[in-house]
């Protein structure tokens, strides 16, 4: 068969953008997934940040983490920030801070001068993880959000995606023979 002719598109939409890097949106995305009293590094949520444009690159300096909603803060021993780079499950993640010894549920999460990222144009993805005390309550629930990030020096307050279930703290099968996780996701 004949392949139809291409057209050159002249949409300014579909342009790579030029001059300053702006921000587009940014989502702050809970985790669904169930954790187990002592798991590491447990994710609770993510931020995905939009940018446009290909000046000079912002650089997230700052996260101001809210963990006030989970049922008892002494179930989260430590919180973990981690750069994920333009993919949602970055694989070659790296970290950029620990908080140990969580007091209360407001954190600011200051990132190293050292490291900090300067952001692509398109999607970038960091990601917030929780040591969870042997001792956390089953039942309780983990919940956090972002109230606001710094990109440069602006404020920034993010969407945070809506109707998503509670990450609830679940027995762990390995430590109960009359327990079995078929899927661990709460959905």
């Amino acid at each position: 068969g004949e392949r139809p002719a291409s057209v050159e598109s002249t949409n300014k939409l579909f342009e790579k953008p030029a001059g300053r890097q702006e921000l587009f949106n940014a989502v702050a995305i809970p985790s669904e997934w169930s954790v187990v009293p002592g798991a590491g590094n447990a994710q609770v949520l993510k931020l995905r940040i939009a940018l446009v444009g290909s000046g000079e690159a912002g650089a997230v300096r700052e996260l101001n983490l809210d963990l006030s909603k989970s049922t008892d803060i002494k179930d989260i021993q430590a919180v973990h920030v981690y750069y994920d780079g333009q993919t949602a499950r970055g694989v070659n993640r790296e970290k950029l801070l620990t908080v140990d010894k969580v007091k209360n549920g407001k954190i600011t999460c200051t990132i190293p001068e050292n490291k900090i990222k300067k952001l692509n144009h398109g999607i970038n993805y960091f990601r917030v993880t929780c040591d969870i005390s042997p001792d956390a309550g089953t039942g309780n629930i983990i919940q956090a959000e972002i109230s606001s990030f710094k990109l440069g020096g602006e404020e920034v307050r993010p969407v945070m995606s809506q109707g998503c279930i509670p990450q609830e703290i679940v027995p762990s099968s390995g430590l109960n023979p009359d327990i079995v996780t078929i899927l661990d996701w709460n959905i």
